[in-house]
């Protein structure tokens, strides 16, 4: 008997309610992947000598110590293909990618596999999230020999604030510790101003904990799902891509229709943003010298046929203060604005878009990165195999000085 007023809730109703909502979630599923072009086959299998090392701090593989490694860091650029016709999306990076490009031609150059080759690269990377990822690995044992690193200006001039998969950093002790301790070290222009941002995060991250393991049972169990799913499902695991792209189309047509110029539309200069992106940015080069790496900066291709996508006005002045800075600790710069013709661009829906190419355009910038490298040195850099030890043998003196 169920008492009057109340609804007896029978084993088929919660079946039927329990496949109603996996037929919708399979079918959202469905649609966000096609929509976003995943496939199910989509993960690209490289040799072991080349590890994309991802923004995931949990999944992050294990330093290599016993060779010379080379670490690209930078963004979508890196990796993503702009699709070939109008109203194609973005597609799934390819060996035809600037990774695969590049290692090709330095390994060609070295005669065989005497390197390892990391990616750490995720869209619209940010300096604080440069400084941040990159000191992570640091902490990890990482010593990379070799960085090429690409600088953006829209990435310069405007945003600051760490996306959520990589505040989660500041979760770890040992990777706060370590960053503190570098950080009170060091003498550069702002670097006060980077330690309060980095202790700001810290704050942030003990209360998020502290609130976490006030958790009940349900909720614990609530999160562990909402993980699971973010790792096996794209309508969680891609979310952010998925608001992303909404936004996007909503802003574009809203632009089409109200500005009549999506290509030509330009935002503005954050003057907050620009002060501390340049303050991180001399913070993590320091960083770069104390660790002894060799380091090559090259500043993205641009389309030239469309405008930036954030006003130049300062840009010149900007960059070349960064440039001195760089080059006052022995690394290189190299301008590669120009390296893809416009022909090699591509479109992101129904948009010309103006921060990927196709693949002509990947192999173009390896072979100029190739190139550059070659002409500093850097290969030959990594033929000699004795830097390792000498940055690990020279690190362990830098972590008993920061303790």
């Amino acid at each position: 008997m169920t008492p009057a007023g109340k609804t007896e809730i029978r084993p088929l109703h919660v079946a039927l309610f329990v496949g109603a909502f996996a037929v919708v979630v399979l079918g959202m599923e469905t649609v966000t992947s096609a929509w976003l072009g995943v496939r199910g086959d989509a993960k690209l299998e490289r040799p072991a000598y080349m590890v994309d090392v991802g923004r995931d701090a949990k999944t992050i593989p294990p330093a290599i110590s016993d060779r010379p490694t080379v670490l690209l860091l930078g963004n979508s650029q890196m990796y993503s293909l702009a699709g070939r016709h109008r109203g194609e999306p973005l597609r799934n990076e390819t060996t035809s990618t600037l990774f695969d490009q590049f290692v090709q031609r330095v390994d060609g150059y070295l005669g065989s596999h005497l390197v390892t080759y990391y990616r750490l690269a995720y869209p619209n990377q940010l300096p604080f999230e440069y400084l941040t990822t990159y000191c992570d690995l640091l902490s990890r044992g990482y010593r990379p020999n070799v960085v090429v690193m690409a600088w953006n200006w829209p990435n310069i001039a405007r945003e600051r604030d760490l996306r959520h998969s990589i505040h989660l950093y500041y979760k770890r002790p040992e990777y706060i510790s370590w960053l503190v301790g570098h950080l009170e070290n060091l003498d550069t222009p702002g670097s006060k101003h980077v330690l309060a941002a980095v202790q700001a995060e810290i704050r942030k991250a003990r209360i998020e904990i502290e609130k976490q393991d006030a958790m009940s049972d349900a909720d614990k169990l609530d999160h562990e799902a909402v993980d699971w799913l973010a790792e096996h499902t794209t309508l969680v695991g891609q979310s952010s891509e998925i608001r992303s792209r909404i936004y996007r189309s909503v802003v574009n047509g809203f632009q089409e229709r109200v500005v009549q110029n999506v290509e030509g539309y330009q935002r503005g200069v954050i003057e907050a943003d620009l002060e501390f992106n340049q303050h991180c940015l001399s913070a993590l080069l320091a960083l770069m010298s104390q660790y002894r790496a060799k380091v090559l900066i090259y500043e993205e291709p641009v389309r030239g046929d469309m405008a930036s996508f954030v006003e130049t006005s300062r840009h010149y002045e900007v960059l070349s203060r960064l440039v001195s800075v760089a080059r006052g600790y022995g690394f290189d710069f190299v301008d590669a604005r120009e390296v893809v013709p416009n022909e090699y661009w591509g479109w992101a829906g129904n948009y010309p878009d103006r921060g990927h190419f196709t693949e002509t355009g990947h192999e173009l910038l390896a072979e100029f990165l190739f190139q550059t490298g070659k002409q500093c040195g850097l290969w030959d850099h990594l033929k000699t195999g004795v830097s390792v030890d000498d940055a690990q043998a020279f690190a362990g003196e830098l972590q008993q000085t920061a303790e």
